[in-house]
């Protein structure tokens, strides 16, 4: 499941973020698949005290990172990272060929 996780937004902004991000990622075929991880308030700031909020896009398939990272780049800045999956059990294995 491909999570979107939002940095340096207060509340206001990431909700309005959020819900610009679902439109414009709505037609992508695993799009019920995405998870939003929204921890407000939110502090990203540069080295010279500038306010840098970002959204991180986080998957296992290098994919989806690439589609969504091209999608939300109009909207705003974003991070990528590859996950890595180590599972626990087979049901773990079996969970995650869904994902």
């Amino acid at each position: 499941m491909p999570t979107l996780e939002l940095h340096g937004f207060d509340e206001r902004a990431g909700d309005q973020l959020v819900s610009q991000m679902r439109q414009v990622l709505q037609d992508l075929a695993y799009c019920e698949d995405i998870v939003f991880d929204r921890t407000y308030p939110g502090q990203v700031i540069g080295w010279d005290g500038s306010w840098r909020p970002f959204v991180r896009v986080c998957s296992r398939r290098q994919e989806k990172i690439d589609e969504i990272r091209t999608l939300l780049n109009p909207l705003c800045d974003v991070e990528t990272l590859m996950i890595g999956f180590f599972p626990q059990s087979q049901e773990s294995v079996a969970n995650s060929e869904q994902a």
